[in-house]
């Protein structure tokens, strides 16, 4: 059964196109992992991955990616290749792998089940994801596909897992989906080919070249495997990769935009697009000023410049379409341009919902992505912001804390020269902006300060009532616009063009000259501390070495202990004892366990099991300490036998994983919830209450709340007062309803609630009384503004989808809109 299990899990492997880039060992030799060391990396040909040309010459994403561990570990490999089909080649090597005949395996997919045969590092090394592909030559793009059409997907029925991550991804996108079942890929290539299938449901590492994506969803981590209990390679593993992602962390995004990033650059117009551009007239721009070097108007001439207007260039280059721009000094007056309907087209936006409600906007798809970058004043400490006065540009969306200390100002610049100033403490803006002004305002009271992880997307917005040809003509170009391009755009209007002289340069600076010569100075004096460092250390060589492991262990925060079965003795290292609070030697320690049914004064039962239960095994856990807490950690154990076969000793380590267990549900957490209400998001509340209704009784209710005329309440209160009318409701729904209920808000003034396992609409005609009553005691801080909402509701049905329970709720909410609102509709 055990050899049964080992081949499904390799089969399981191949199948799932585990793209491999692996290094072996031959029997006998030493493990691979330290420094100078060769590996056997198997290397199946893989497009995008692992591939050679014809002069033997290697390349890929997993190729790159192994050469850039190297620098941090001075491993060597010799990469092995194999003739043959590539599952057949896939197959061989994962035997090899777990034979122990290869060191490393690339491309490697989790799963508890080959998780028993080989051995993972603690981080991923990419991620791939699946996509709906079309044919090059297909008009669907990512602007059109969801529009006016049932899209016909072709699908493998073997692919379970994948099929129900396409259902729900449509399901949450509303996208209408006719699915063609294939046995095998090939058949599915077939169907698209042949015209009976619009897109196949497809990996984004494995395109074919006569395809491009269209969309991408449901991410996948892949990495590196070892063979069984090989952990000290394993460990100089994780190293690497986390130094790696800790030194850059955009490494793997540029590698995989360089050997997978799809992105088609052709531009194709349909007729009635192209009827539609003969016909139109100049479209009017605006463009925005103070916000170089994406947007600004020039000083002399009071021309439109900057990257954005190079982008509108290349959309009337590739379309025809001709514009005419009209500046706007402040976001509020382009506001006014846009919802007045003076102008058609803002030149540029942030991607965000919150923006396209702000302007008026219908949003196209984003052209230009910045790095979020804090200006922070001298003496100003990043780690206590509280209370401290935060400049912002208006027209940005804000979604930090401390509002109450925000200073809005026109423009960027103005909030730069705030802080120099002393006026605000700090301030925020997107990095190509931020750095423009920086530079060449030479200010001397700031420090930027890269927000990591955080980005801001900038695209073109559409005036509403919005105009979905137009806005479809737009998005196709910016998709077809090249990456080279438009990196080449921002490099014209972020680097100033003037000429600069050594004599002016240092006229202008003459504090940097000085700092420069003391730093050229200070390097002289550290090349030479330098070489004699280098001499030092090669006297120290051999003592680092016997340190190394040690050392290790101490930067991967891992503790190490030791079993011996014989005398019943567990070993910690001083270390470990004192993390635990347990002596470093513990005699009889399985007996005490035994005999002590909570574990006291013990490492814990859990950690006892795992000793006795054989073999080489890692497991997650939770350990008591010292103050009474518990901490979790990942505990990775080899067991040592004697000639006989017997246990002798098990060796193994702890690793304190408590920040990634809490960080990994707070990532949960927060991707679930409305940032303005922490209620659950759109997405969140359909997918929670369609598998409420799938895995109960097929009972419940679903209520759809639309508070009315709110558009008014922004516009005469402004959007701080719109924002406490939100907040309020969803205090009263959270005040109504039952822990077990499902609260969400679906996106502007429209909540939702499921409420499960119920039977009586009575229960839910209850339930809308008592909404419409709080809502009107909503205290809002504005005098004469009255909340009143209107509900719809409908009560399951047996069989029913969640789906199909929404379009009642929503049709009865239309019902009670059409009564006069401010009440309340139910649909059984």
């Amino acid at each position: 059964m055990e050899r049964n299990a080992r081949g499904l899990a390799r089969m399981m492997a191949a199948a799932l196109t585990l793209l491999l880039c692996v290094a072996l060992a031959p029997p006998g030799r030493a493990a691979a992992g330290g420094s100078g060391e060769t590996l056997r990396v198997g290397f199946p040909i893989q497009a995008g991955l692992t591939e050679a040309d014809g002069k033997g010459n290697l390349s890929g994403y997993t190729y790159e990616y192994l050469q850039e561990i190297a620098q941090y570990t001075g491993w060597e490999y010799e990469f092995v290749q194999m003739d043959g089909s590539l599952n057949d080649v896939l197959s061989e090597m994962l035997e090899m792998l777990e034979r122990g005949e290869l060191d490393l395996l690339g491309a490697m997919n989790y799963s508890d089940a080959l998780a028993e045969i080989y051995d993972y590092p603690g981080y991923s090394y990419g991620t791939s994801y699946s996509v709906l592909a079309v044919l090059d030559e297909s008009e669907i793009t990512e602007s059109n596909y969801a529009i006016g059409r049932v899209l016909r997907v072709a699908v493998t029925e073997r692919a379970a897992a994948r099929n129900e991550q396409l259902s729900r991804f449509c399901e949450s996108s509303q996208v209408s989906v006719e699915y063609i079942l294939c046995k095998n890929d090939r058949e599915q290539l077939e169907k698209l080919r042949s015209g009976e299938a619009d897109a196949v449901l497809w990996s984004d590492l494995a395109l074919e070249d006569d395809m491009r994506q269209i969309v991408r969803f449901s991410p996948n981590p892949f990495y590196f495997a070892t063979t069984k209990g090989n952990n000290q390679l394993t460990a100089r593993l994780s190293s690497a990769i986390a130094e790696i992602s800790k030194a850059d962390p955009y490494f793997e995004v540029e590698l995989y935009e360089k050997y997978f990033g799809h992105k088609d650059d052709s531009l194709r117009l349909g007729g009635e697009e192209r009827t539609y551009i003969r016909g139109v007239d100049t479209l009017r721009v605006a463009v925005m000023e103070g916000k170089a070097p994406i947007q600004d108007v020039d000083p002399a001439t009071g021309e439109f410049v900057g990257v954005a207007r190079e982008v509108f260039d290349y959309i009337s280059a590739q379309t025809g379409l001709q514009f005419q721009y009209v500046t706007a000094h402040s976001s509020d007056e382009l506001m006014q341009l846009m919802k007045e309907g003076t102008v058609d087209i803002a030149a540029c936006v942030p991607y965000d919902y919150e923006s396209a409600e702000y302007y008026g906007v219908a949003l196209g798809r984003p052209y230009l992505e910045a790095q979020i970058v804090m200006v922070l004043g001298r003496g100003v400490d990043t780690a206590n912001l509280a209370g401290k006065r935060l400049a912002l540009s208006k027209g940005l969306i804000y979604h930090g804390g401390y509002i109450e200390d925000v200073i809005w100002y026109d423009s960027v610049r103005e909030c730069i020269d705030a802080v120099d100033s002393g006026r605000a403490d700090y301030a925020y803006g997107n990095g190509y902006t931020v750095q423009y002004y920086a530079n060449n305002d030479q200010y001397r009271n700031i420090s930027l300060v890269p927000q990591s992880g955080t980005t801001q997307e900038l695209c073109i917005g559409v005036s509403k009532p919005v105009d979905m040809t137009l806005l479809t003509i737009l998005n196709k170009a910016v998709l077809s616009l090249p990456n080279d391009e438009l990196q080449a755009m921002v490099y014209r209007n972020a680097v100033p063009e003037e000429p600069v002289t050594l004599d002016a340069f240092i006229k202008s600076n003459p504090w940097v000259v000085a700092a420069a010569v003391a730093a050229l100075a200070l390097a002289i004096a550290g090349a030479l501390a330098l070489h004699y460092r280098s001499r030092m250390r090669l006297v120290r060589q051999a003592e680092l070495e016997n340190r190394r492991y040690t050392e290790l262990c101490e930067l991967l925060d891992e503790h190490l202990f030791e079993y011996d079965y014989r005398k019943d003795r567990l070993t910690l290292a001083a270390k470990s004892a004192r993390l635990l609070g347990v002596p470093m030697v513990q005699e009889h320690f399985g007996f005490r366990i035994g005999q002590d049914e909570g574990g006291k004064g013990t490492v814990g039962r859990e950690l006892f099991q795992l000793l006795q239960s054989g073999g080489e095994k890692g497991r997650d856990m939770q350990l008591s300490l010292p103050d009474g807490s518990r901490c979790w950690f990942r505990v990775t154990a080899k067991q040592l036998h004697d000639q006989g076969g017997r246990p002798l000793v098990t060796i193994g380590k702890l690793t304190n994983i408590q920040r990634e267990k809490e960080e990994r549900a707070m990532l949960v957490e927060q991707a679930q919830r409305d940032s303005l209400t922490c209620l659950y998001n759109s997405a969140t509340i359909r997918s929670m209450a369609a598998e409420a209704m799938d895995g109960g009784d097929g009972r419940g209710a679903l209520l759809i709340i639309d508070i009315d005329h709110f558009k008014s309440v922004n516009d005469q209160y402004g959007h701080f007062t719109g924002d406490r009318v939100l907040s309020g409701l969803s205090g009263v729904l959270g005040g109504v309803f039952r822990h077990e209920d499902l609260l969400g808000r679906l996106g502007g003034d429209e909540f939702a609630v499921f409420m499960t396992s119920v039977k009586e609409r009575t229960v839910v005609e209850d339930k809308c009384r008592l909404i419409l009553k709080q809502a009107q005691a909503l205290e809002t801080g504005e005098a004469g503004l009255r909340v009143s909402v209107s509900i719809g509701a409908a009560l399951a049905g047996g069989g029913e989808s969640f789906g199909q329970l929404y379009q009642r709720a929503d049709r009865a909410l239309y019902e009670a809109k059409k009564q006069g609102r401010n009440g309340f509709r139910v649909d059984e």
